[in-house]
């Protein structure tokens, strides 16, 4: 149950405006509905004066109320996550042997966990990456450039991760290919990728949102 409610500095002009002892009946009226959700009768002005009092009183009750779920919720996921690393110690100390065939990875299978892990961020779509994935396909480098500014566009608009942002390039440029929108050619060249300035990049974002609101309308 909380134990406490707000007084804010914007009210300070209703309670200027009553008397003193309206002012504390006001309070006691406020300290009743904190407590049981009950008012006792007052008068008119009074009741008419604690209504949008008792909306604001009820919303941050609710708000109270939702916080302390999601940290309960939080902490039970807390309290699985410790048993789990506790039981995961346990098992560790029981399967000693096979610990050992486990440290017998070879560096291929090393290499493949990094690469896993190297293409997680929007940061990783390089311009040696955009001349990759273009000599990969045998398209014109400029091409996969304005893929990447689209698709980094929409993942900053929409919110949207990939766990691979270079096989996200590639399944985007393949869907342009099969379009017709790019076409192979003998020998991609190398390209120099201009860069793009944070504002011509959310000036993109916001063409590109204005494209897709015009296509839904």
């Amino acid at each position: 149950m909380k134990k406490s409610f707000l007084v804010y500095h914007d009210q300070k002009e209703v309670f200027d405006e009553l008397s003193d002892d309206e002012a504390g009946k006001l309070i006691k009226a406020m300290l009743s509905y904190a407590v049981d959700g009950k008012c006792k009768q007052s008068s008119p002005l009074l009741n008419l004066v604690i209504i949008p009092i008792k909306q604001q009183m009820d919303r941050n009750k609710k708000k109270y109320e939702d916080t302390v779920k999601r940290r309960s919720e939080a902490g039970k996921i807390g309290g699985i996550a410790s048993a789990k690393s506790r039981w995961g110690v346990n098992k560790s100390k029981q399967s000693l042997k096979s610990s050992t065939i486990v440290s017998k990875v070879t560096d291929k299978d090393k290499d493949k966990v990094k690469v896993i892990h190297k293409y997680n961020s929007l940061k990783s779509l390089t311009n040696e990456v955009v001349n990759d994935v273009a000599q990969h396909y045998s398209v014109n480098p400029k091409s996969v450039f304005l893929v990447r500014e689209n698709l980094v566009g929409w993942c900053q608009a929409k919110g949207r991760v990939y766990k691979n942002y270079k096989a996200a390039l590639q399944n985007w440029v393949r869907k342009e290919m099969q379009s017709g929108s790019i076409k192979k050619i003998e020998k991609a060249p190398d390209f120099d990728v201009p860069k793009i300035s944070k504002e011509q990049r959310l000036k993109n974002i916001e063409n590109i949102k204005e494209m897709k609101s015009k296509l839904l309308t």
